[in-house]
C-alpha cells in the first residue's frame, strides 16, 4: 500500500477512486505472475539439457553432472519454441510512442509488486523506476506533469535506476518493443530472467539520435550527468575508472573484469552487465570494435582462436549483451551446485545453488569464467603492466569456482592439477598476439614478457627483470651439454643415463618449468585481485547473506594463494640450489641424478607441508568466518600481508597490538618487524618540522652541486693523469650539454615536487614503492580490524587507529612537508642531470663501437639520447635507472651501506635513541665521502680496490665492480670501467690539491679550521667573533667553506693540524695526544652517528643543563615547523640572548619569533664585553638574511685588540655569574653588565696600551724559545701579559657592577644573605626569607 500510495504522490484523489485503481492493479498483477511463473517452469526444464561452457573445468565432478545430469535424463520432450514476431524498428511517430507506453507499463507494474528490499530486490525496482523517471521527465518536456517515484535507501540502488534511466530508453526508442521481454526470458531460464530489468533489456537496438533524446529528455542531464557521470558521482571508488566518453570502454578490458570480481561475488553481476550493454550501445553508434581480437601465429592454435573469436562476435550482438551475462552466471551457479550436491551425503544440510529451486537471490554470487578465458588473463597482464586504457584492471577469472573446489581436493591440490590444466590451456593456444578494442596491438614478445615479470614478481618482487629467464636458460644449457656428451653414457651406462635424465628432466617439467611458473602466476594474481574484489562486494553487501558467499569464495583462492605462494618460496631456492650442485658436478652425472631425484622428493615433500599448512590456516579462517565473522576481514588481508604467517585471531591481535603501541614501542621495540603507525606518524610529523626551514634545502641543493660539479672534474683529473685521451673525449661528450640538461633537470625537478606536494607517497625517491605498499596494506588492515572491533562495541582500536590516520594526514600536509618536499624535488634534479649526462655517455658509446660517429646527423643522436634518457623512467615518471639511482645517492648522501642498515637495525630496536641519532644514514655517508676523497690511499677503498695503478681485472671482476654501483653491462664494459677509475682516481687528486691550497692560505692567515683543542681557549675565540671553517676574503670578511663537501673536511682538517701543532702550550706527550683526538673528532667522528653519543651521556648521567638542552631542542619539534620558526627568529633578531640552563628560556630561545608578538617579553640580548655591541648581529640587513638562509656564513672582520687576545691563546673571560656574597646574576642582569663593560671601555683601553709594549707573534716566539732553554714555563707568568690582562678585567667587572641599574638591590641582598649565614652558623633560623639567587 505505501508504494502505490508514493506512485500517486501529488494527484488528488479521493479514497474510493485510489482504493479501485490500487484493486485493478493488484488483479492484473496477479495474473502477470501466474503466467510467468507458468512459462518459466517450462523453460527451466528444457533449459537442463544445454551443454555447460567455460574456459577451465574439472572433468567429471562438475560441469554438467551430479544432479543436474539426472534432470537432463528425464527431459523427453523439447518445447515448443513461439515463432518468433517481426520486429517493429521504427523509431518514432505514434507507434514508437504506443511501444513506448507499454514498456513503461511494465515497469510501473514492477515497481508495485516489488517488496521493499534493501539490496538486490532495490536494484531490481530501480531498473523499472528508473524508466518511469524518464517518462516523467520526458511528460514534463510537455508540461505535464507525474508524481515522483520514492527515492531508494542504497546508493547502488539509486544508482541502478539512474543507469536505467539511460540505458533502458535508449534501447526502447531505437529498437523494437515488440520483441521486449521474450527474446530475453528465452534465453535465460532462472528467476531474475523474469525480472523487468531483463525483459527492458530485450533485443533492442540504438542510435545516436535516441541518446541525445535520451540525454535532453532526462533531468539528470539537465544537471550535468550523462551515463558516465551518473557512475562516476554514485559509485566513485568502482567506476571512477570510466573515461567521461562510455563508448572507450572494452567489453573485456580489465577494469571491467574488476567489477565483475565485486559484483557477481555476491550476486549483483547485473550491475556491471550495465556498463558493458551502455558501452556497447555507444560503440555500435560509432561504429568502433567492443573486444579484443586475437591473431594466432601457430597452424596448431588456429581452431582454438575461431572458437574464441565467434564466441566473442556473438557477445558483440547489443541485444544479447545483458542476457549473456545472466547466462554466464547461471551456469557458473548451477555448476558449482552440481559438484556440491555430487560430494553431499545429504542435500539438505548443505547450500545447493543450482540444484534446488527456492535458492535466494542473496545466495547466488559467484565468479563466472570470462569468455576470454586464460588467453585475456595473459592480455589483461600487459595492460595492467603498462597500464593500456585501464586504471585498476585485474586479470580476468580463467576457471570456474566449480574446478576451484575440485582442485581444493587434497589429492588434485598435490598434484597441482588446476595449475597443470591452466598450463596445457597456453601451450594449445602456442604464440599469438592480440588487438585490442581501441586498436592497440601487442605483441607475443610483449604477452611473453608480463607473464615472465609476473612469475618474477611472485616468486620475489625484488627480482630482476629477466633473472628467472636466464636461471631457466642455464638449465637447458645444461641439460643439452649433459645430453651432447658421450661420457655420461659411459659412466652411467644406457639405462642409468637415461634414469638420471628422466629424473632431471622430470623436476623440471613439475617445478621449474617456465610454462607452469606463469600459468602459476596467471592464476595467483587473478586470485588475489578477486580476493581483493569479493572483499569490496561483501562490503557493499555488509547484512546480507551474499556476504557469507562471498566469504567461501575469498577463502576457497585464499587456499590457493597460501599453497602457490609458499610453494613458489620455497621453489625458487632450491631451484638454484640444484642449479649450484649441478655447476660443481656438471662432470658427475651420477651425482647429479641423485641431486636431481632429491630435489624433486624434497620439493613434493615441501608441497605436502605447505598443503597441510595451508589447509590449517584456511580451515582455521573457515572457523571464525562462523564463530566471528567480523573479524575474517581484517585476518584475511593480514594473512596476504604477511605471506600467510598471520592466520590465527591470536597472531592478528599481537599485529594490531604492536602496530597500535605507543609508549612500549617508544623506548625499547621487542618486535620492530611490525612497527607502530602511531609512533611512525609521530616520527614523520618531528622530520618534517626539523626539516621545515627555507635554508635545509638551500643547504641540500648546495651540497648536491657541488658534488654533481666536482664529477666531472674528477673525470677529467684522473683521465688526464692516466693520459687517458677515449674517457677525456667521452667525459666531454657527456658534460658538454649544459643547457638541455639544465632544462631536462629543472623540469623533473618541478614534476617531483608537485607529486610529492600531490601525493608523498607517489615519489619512489621519498619512499619506496614496497614501503609505501606496506604502510597502505598496515593501515588497511588496522581499519579493518578497528571496524570489526566496533561492531562488537570496542571503540578503542578505533580511537587509536584515527590518531594514526590524523597524524598521517598531517604529516603528508603539503605545507608542512615543504622542506622535505624540496630536498626531494632538488634530488630530482640531480637524478634528472645524472640521467641526461648518463644517456649521453651510453649513446656516445654505442656510436663509438658502432663506428657510426660522422654517420649520424645531429637530429638523430639528439633522438637517441632522448630515448636513452626516457627509457629510465618508470610508470609513475620517476628515474629508475640503477647506474643514475647510484649515482644519485651517493651525491645526495643516501646509499645504504652495511653501517647503516646495521645502526638503523640497532636503533629500530632501540628506538629511544632516535632523538639523539636522527640521520644515521646521512652521517654514515657523510664519511664515507670523505674517505673517496682522501689524498692517503690508505683511507680510499675505492681507490686501492679499482683504481691503484699497475692493477689487471678480468671480465667477472669489471662485471662485478660495475653491477654494485648499478653501472651497465653491456659491449662498452672496458670504457665504463675506464671512466669509473677515473673518477676515483680524479677523488683522490681533488683532495691533494685540498690540502695544498689550504696551507698555503693558513699560512697566510687566511683559513680557519674548527679550532684549538684547548676548550676555554676555543670558547673565547667564539664568543670573540672568531668564525670556525672559514677562510678570508679580500674585503677582510671571513666566509664558511662548508658547502664544498669532502674539500671543505680536507681543508679543515688540514688547518687544525697546522693550527693545533703550534700552540704556546706544552708539546708533551699528553698534549699531542689531546691534539690529535680533537683533530679526528672535529672532522669525522663529529660528522659520525658518535657525535649524538656525547649529549646522550650528559643526558644519561643526570646533567641538568644538558637535559635542559635536550629537552628544549626536541620539545621544539614535537611542534609543527620547529625549523622555520627558528629561522624566522634569526632573520628577525639573529642577536645571540642571555638565558640561564632553564628548559623554559632555551625553548624560547629557539623560538625568537614570537617576540614579534611580544617584544617586551623577549629574552635578553647578549653584548660583546669588549664593544658593547649585540653578539652574532651585522648591521647590515642583508647580511642578516644570508646568514639566515644560506650555507656560506659571512662574518665580519675581528677587531685588533679580540685578534691580539686570540693570538695570545688568553683564556679568561668574564662571566658574571655571581656577584659578591653568591648572588647569582639574572639573564637581564648578565646582559647590562656585559653591555656596560662593553661601553665603558676600561677594559679595551688597557688591551690596546698592552699591546703597544707587546707584539703577539714576538710573545709566541719568546716564550717558545724561553721553554727551549729554561724548560717548564707557565705562559701565564711569563712577561707579565697574562697578569696584566686578568687586573684590567676585574677592573672593568669592578666598574661595570658599581654602574649596574639595580646595584643598590645586589648590595642589599649581599647584606642579607651575609645575615641568614651568621644566623645559620649560630644554629637560628635565618632572619630574612631565603631567595633563589
Amino acid at each position: 500500500m505505501a508504494m502505490y500510495e508514493e506512485m500517486y504522490e501529488g494527484e488528488e484523489l479521493d479514497g474510493e477512486e485510489q482504493r479501485r485503481r490500487l484493486d485493478e492493479e493488484q488483479a492484473r498483477q496477479k495474473e502477470v505472475i501466474a503466467r510467468d511463473k507458468q512459462e518459466s517452469e517450462e523453460r527451466a526444464a528444457a533449459e537442463a539439457a544445454r551443454p555447460q561452457s567455460a574456459d577451465i573445468a574439472p572433468d567429471s565432478p562438475g560441469g554438467r553432472s551430479g544432479a543436474k545430469k539426472r534432470q537432463e535424463e528425464e527431459v523427453d520432450v523439447e518445447p515448443e519454441e513461439e515463432p518468433e514476431e517481426p520486429a517493429d524498428t521504427r523509431t518514432s511517430g505514434p507507434e514508437a510512442l504506443q511501444r513506448y507506453k507499454e514498456t513503461v507499463k511494465g515497469a510501473v507494474k514492477g515497481i508495485a509488486q516489488s517488496k521493499e528490499l534493501k539490496t538486490v530486490g532495490e536494484l531490481t525496482q530501480a531498473t523499472g523506476a528508473g524508466t518511469y523517471d524518464f517518462v516523467r521527465d520526458t511528460a514534463a518536456l510537455a508540461n505535464v506533469n507525474l508524481p515522483k517515484y520514492r527515492k531508494f535507501e542504497t546508493d547502488y540502488a539509486e544508482a541502478s535506476r539512474e543507469l536505467a534511466s539511460f540505458i533502458v530508453p535508449s534501447i526502447v526508442l531505437g529498437g523494437a518493443a515488440g520483441a521486449l521481454g521474450k527474446a530475453a526470458n528465452a534465453k535465460v531460464a532462472w528467476g531474475i530472467g523474469q525480472s523487468k530489468l531483463v525483459q527492458l533489456l530485450g533485443k533492442t537496438g540504438a542510435d545516436i539520435g535516441t541518446g541525445v533524446f535520451v540525454d535532453y529528455a532526462n533531468s539528470g542531464s539537465g544537471e550535468g550527468d550523462n551515463l558516465t557521470g551518473t557512475l562516476k558521482k554514485n559509485l566513485p571508488a568502482q567506476f571512477g575508472w570510466i573515461s567521461d566518453n562510455i563508448a572507450t570502454v572494452d567489453g573485456d578490458m580489465p577494469d571491467i573484469k574488476r567489477n565483475k570480481s565485486i559484483y557477481e561475488g555476491v550476486g549483483l553481476g547485473m550491475f556491471t552487465a550495465f556498463v558493458e550493454a551502455a558501452s556497447l550501445l555507444a560503440k555500435g553508434s560509432i561504429g568502433k570494435r567492443f573486444i579484443t581480437n586475437f591473431i594466432p601465429e601457430s597452424e596448431s592454435s588456429n581452431k582454438l582462436f575461431k572458437e574464441l573469436e565467434d564466441a566473442a562476435k556473438r557477445g558483440e550482438i547489443p541485444e544479447d549483451v545483458f542476457a549473456n551475462a545472466v547466462k554466464r552466471t547461471e551456469d557458473a551457479i548451477d555448476e558449482t551446485g552440481n559438484y556440491i550436491a555430487s560430494k553431499a551425503g545429504d542435500l539438505d544440510e548443505i547450500w545447493k545453488p543450482g540444484v534446488i529451486d527456492d535458492v535466494d537471490i542473496d545466495e547466488m554470487g559467484t565468479r563466472s569464467v570470462d569468455p576470454d578465458g586464460v588467453f585475456g588473463a595473459t592480455v589483461d597482464a600487459v595492460r595492467v603492466q603498462k597500464n593500456y586504457n585501464t586504471r585498476y584492471g585485474r586479470l580476468g577469472s580463467i576457471v570456474t569456482e566449480a574446478a576451484k573446489k575440485y582442485g581444493l581436493e587434497i589429492n588434485n591440490l598435490s598434484k597441482r592439477q588446476v595449475v597443470k590444466m591452466v598450463t596445457d590451456r597456453l601451450r594449445q593456444g602456442g604464440k599469438y598476439s592480440a588487438e585490442l578494442a581501441d586498436g592497440r596491438k601487442i605483441p607475443f614478445e610483449e604477452i611473453d614478457a608480463a607473464g615472465t615479470r609476473l612469475a618474477e614478481i611472485i616468486i620475489d618482487p625484488q627480482m630482476d627483470t629477466g633473472m628467472i629467464r636466464a636461471v631457466l636458460d642455464d638449465y637447458k644449457d645444461m641439460i643439452n651439454d649433459l645430453g651432447k656428451t658421450g661420457k655420461s653414457q659411459k659412466l652411467l651406462g644406457k639405462a642409468g643415463y637415461n634414469a638420471a635424465m628422466k629424473a632431471i628432466k622430470g623436476y623440471m617439467d613439475e617445478y621449474i618449468n617456465m610454462d607452469m611458473q606463469k600459468a602459476s602466476a596467471y592464476l595467483q594474481t587473478s586470485f588475489a585481485g578477486e580476493v581483493a574484489d569479493l572483499s569490496e562486494g561483501a562490503r557493499i553487501m555488509e547484512g546480507t547473506e551474499a556476504v557469507g558467499r562471498a566469504q567461501e569464495m575469498i577463502l576457497d583462492r585464499m587456499e590457493y594463494l597460501m599453497v602457490e605462494k609458499g610453494l613458489a618460496a620455497y621453489n625458487w631456492g632450491a631451484s638454484l640450489n640444484f642449479l649450484n650442485t649441478w655447476k660443481r658436478f656438471s662432470n658427475n652425472p651420477e651425482i647429479l641424478a641423485k641431486a636431481g631425484k632429491n630435489a624433486q622428493e624434497q620439493t613434493n615433500d615441501a608441497l605436502k607441508n605447505i598443503i597441510n599448512r595451508a589447509k590449517n590456516s584456511a580451515n582455521s579462517l573457515r572457523e571464525i568466518s562462523r564463530s566471528r565473522p567480523e573479524f575474517l576481514v581484517p585476518l584475511q588481508m593480514a594473512w596476504e600481508f604477511s605471506d600467510g604467517n598471520i592466520d590465527t585471531l591470536s597472531k592478528l591481535n599481537n599485529y594490531v597490538n604492536n602496530s597500535m603501541g605507543t609508549v612500549s614501542k617508544a623506548f625499547i621495540d621487542g618486535m620492530p618487524e611490525i612497527p607502530s603507525v602511531i609512533v611512525q606518524g609521530v616520527w614523520a610529523n618531528i622530520y618534517n618540522s626539523v626539516l621545515s626551514a627555507l635554508s635545509t634545502p638551500i643547504k641540500a641543493f648546495a651540497g648536491n652541486t657541488v658534488l654533481l660539479l666536482q664529477k666531472p672534474i674528477s673525470i677529467f683529473a684522473g683521465a688526464a693523469m692516466s693520459r687517458d685521451m677515449k674517457t677525456l673525449k667521452r667525459g666531454a661528450y657527456q658534460y658538454m650539454a649544459v643547457g638541455d640538461t639544465f632544462v631536462r633537470s629543472w623540469k623533473h625537478m618541478t614534476d617531483v615536487f608537485r607529486k610529492a606536494s600531490q601525493d608523498p607517497t607517489a615519489v619512489g625517491y621519498i619512499m619506496r614503492e614496497e614501503l609505501v605498499y606496506k604502510n597502505e596494506a598496515q593501515m588497511d588492515i588496522l581499519h579493518s580490524f578497528a571496524q570489526s572491533a566496533q561492531k562488537r562495541g570496542e571503540d578503542g582500536p578505533m580511537v587509536l587507529y584515527n590518531m594514526a590516520e590524523t597524524m598521517q594526514d598531517i604529516a603528508n600536509h603539503p605545507w608542512l612537508r615543504f622542506g622535505a618536499n624540496a630536498m626531494s624535488a632538488l634530488d630530482g634534479f640531480t637524478r634528472a642531470a645524472l640521467a641526461n649526462i648518463e644517456a649521453r655517455g651510453r649513446v656516445y658509446d654505442a656510436m663509438m663501437m658502432g663506428g657510426e660517429r660522422g654517420m649520424l646527423s645531429a637530429d638523430e643522436i639528439a633522438a637517441a639520447e632522448r630515448r636513452v634518457y626516457e627509457g629510465m623512467f618508470d610508470k609513475n615518471g620517476m628515474i629508475t635507472d640503477k647506474a643514475v639511482d647510484y649515482a644519485s645517492r651517493e651525491i645526495a648522501l643516501n646509499l645504504d651501506t652495511d653501517n647503516v642498515r646495521s645502526l638503523s637495525g640497532f636503533i629500530s630496536r632501540a628506538p629511544f635513541l632516535k632523538p639523539f641519532l636522527m640521520f644515521p644514514r646521512t652521517a654514515d655517508n657523510m664519511i664515507g665521502m670523505v674517505n673517496k676523497f682522501s689524498p692517503v690511499s690508505v683511507f680510499i677503498k675505492d681507490y686501492n680496490k679499482i683504481a691503484m695503478p699497475g692493477q689487471s681485472f678480468s671480465s667477472d671482476d669489471m662485471i662485478r665492480i660495475l653491477t654494485e654501483r648499478g653501472l651497465p653491462v653491456d659491449g662498452n664494459i672496458q670504457q665504463t670501467f675506464k671512466t669509473l677509475q677515473a673518477e676515483i682516481r680524479g677523488r683522490k687528486a681533488i683532495g691533494t690539491a685540498s690540502v695544498l691550497g689550504a696551507v698555503y692560505m693558513f699560512m697566510g692567515d687566511n683559513l680557519h679550521g674548527n679550532g684549538h683543542y684547548d676548550k676555554e681557549r676555543q670558547n673565547f675565540r667564539r664568543k670573540n667573533n672568531w668564525a670556525p671553517r672559514s677562510f678570508r676574503a679580500s674585503d677582510g670578511n671571513w666566509y664558511s667553506y662548508d658547502f664544498l663537501g669532502p674539500m671543505a673536511d680536507f681543508i679543515s682538517i688540514t688547518a687544525d693540524i697546522m693550527d693545533n701543532m703550534d700552540t704556546i702550550d706544552h708539546n708533551d706527550g699528553e698534549a699531542m695526544l689531546g691534539k690529535m683526538m680533537f683533530v679526528m673528532g672535529a672532522n669525522l667522528t663529529n660528522k659520525s652517528f658518535l657525535a649524538g653519543l656525547e649529549p646522550m651521556g650528559d643526558v644519561f648521567s643526570g646533567n641538568s643543563a644538558a637535559v635542559a638542552r635536550w629537552g628544549s631542542s626536541f620539545t621544539s619539534s614535537l611542534l609543527p615547523l620547529s625549523g622555520l620558526r627558528s629561522e624566522l627568529g634569526r632573520y628577525l633578531s639573529p642577536e645571540l640572548r642571555e638565558v640561564d640552563q632553564e628548559l623554559w628560556q632555551l625553548f624560547h630561545n629557539r623560538n625568537k619569533v614570537v617576540d614579534v608578538l611580544n617584544p617586551d617579553g623577549g629574552l635578553p640580548v647578549a653584548y660583546d664585553w669588549l664593544d658593547g655591541k649585540p653578539v652574532g648581529y651585522s648591521e647590515s640587513f642583508w647580511t642578516r638574511m644570508w646568514n639566515a638562509s644560506m650555507p656560506m656564513k659571512v662574518s665580519e672582520g675581528i677587531s685588533p685588540e679580540k685578534q691580539f687576545l686570540i693570538d695570545i691563546e688568553y683564556d679568561s673571560m668574564p662571566t658574571f655569574a655571581k656577584a659578591k656574597g653568591g648572588i647569582s646574576y639574572t639573564p637581564e642582569e648578565r646582559s647590562e653588565l656585559f653591555k656596560l663593560m662593553g661601553q665603558q671601555g676600561i677594559f679595551k683601553e688597557r688591551i690596546k696600551s698592552i699591546m703597544k709594549r707587546v707584539d703577539a707573534k714576538k710573545f709566541r716566539e719568546a716564550l717558545k724559545t724561553a721553554r727551549e732553554t729554561g724548560g717548564q714555563i707557565n705562559e701565564r707568568d711569563f712577561a707579565r701579559v697574562y697578569y696584566d690582562i686578568d687586573i684590567a678585567m676585574r677592573r672593568a667587572i669592578q666598574a661595570a657592577e658599581r654602574d649596574l641599574s639595580n646595584a643598590a638591590e645586589i648590595r642589599e641582598l649581599r647584606r642579607k644573605e651575609s645575615i641568614n649565614k651568621v644566623d645559620v652558623r649560630r644554629g637560628q633560623q635565618p632572619t630574612f626569607p631565603l631567595t633563589n639567587r
